[in-house]
């Protein structure tokens, strides 16, 4: 319990930072053993080998402002659940971090333009916070991505970019509930608390479609039709 030391950052071999909690009870039973780590987080700047920071279920108020010095190696960022007004910043540093989990706080920044520049982030939770601003088109270069919950953010407006249909190939599921996001794909997802891919990627006219994207049953219909014409234009000849 208490405020995390300044010495934590000392420790130059540190690879994996874990003081997570879970819930304060079970059942009715209180779990007695739940850490309460509070205030501002130390500079970890010197912790040159720094992975993994896991500190869900706390009451930080602040990750460390400099955090973006241990972006070279940083590969999970989990804080959920604590008292956070801001995300960190140079965001588009952080080019090894595939988890960023920051929801359940209380953020209240501009939905970040150089997120689209996580080119290895794969799963992103920001629901249940006070995000704002807009969603573009510089989110679609995140073409690893698995899981990208932005649910639960009133203010947070813009259009998910129909291009992610396809340049998004590997992802699970979207979450938008509870925001003011617009367009095509938001119109599929906006009233449904996960919207997993098979939900959205219909490709309406098939526009975003490459071949590999378009389903047998369409090219089995196209080669039918192409039969059924030529055996009525050319069959009594």
């Amino acid at each position: 319990r208490g405020i995390l030391p300044s010495t934590l950052g000392s420790l130059t071999s540190l690879i994996k930072l874990d003081l997570a909690s879970t819930e304060p009870d079970y059942h009715l039973h209180p779990n007695d053993e739940m850490n309460r780590v509070e205030g501002v987080m130390p500079s970890m700047a010197l912790c040159f080998q720094l992975e993994e920071i896991e500190v869900s279920g706390n009451i930080i108020l602040r990750l460390p402002d400099d955090l973006y010095l241990n972006a070279d190696t940083l590969r999970s960022l989990s804080a959920s659940r604590n008292l956070l007004r801001n995300l960190p910043i140079y965001l588009s540093r952080f080019q090894k971090l595939h988890t960023l989990e920051l929801d359940n706080n209380r953020i209240e920044d501009e939905f970040p333009t150089d997120m689209g520049q996580l080119r290895n982030i794969r799963i992103i939770h920001l629901q249940y916070n006070r995000l704002k601003g807009s969603i573009t088109q510089d989110i679609v270069p995140m073409d690893k991505i698995r899981v990208f919950d932005v649910s639960h953010n009133p203010e947070l407006g813009g259009i998910i970019p129909e291009q992610i249909i396809v340049d998004w190939a590997e992802v699970d599921y979207l979450a938008i509930l509870n925001t003011t996001i617009a367009g095509y794909i938001s119109s599929l997802c906006l009233d449904v608390p996960f919207c997993w891919k098979f939900m959205y990627d219909t490709h309406k006219d098939l526009t975003w479609a490459t071949v590999s994207d378009v389903p047998d049953i369409v090219g089995m219909t196209v080669d039918l039709a192409q039969t059924n014409f030529y055996a009525d234009t050319y069959g009594g000849r």
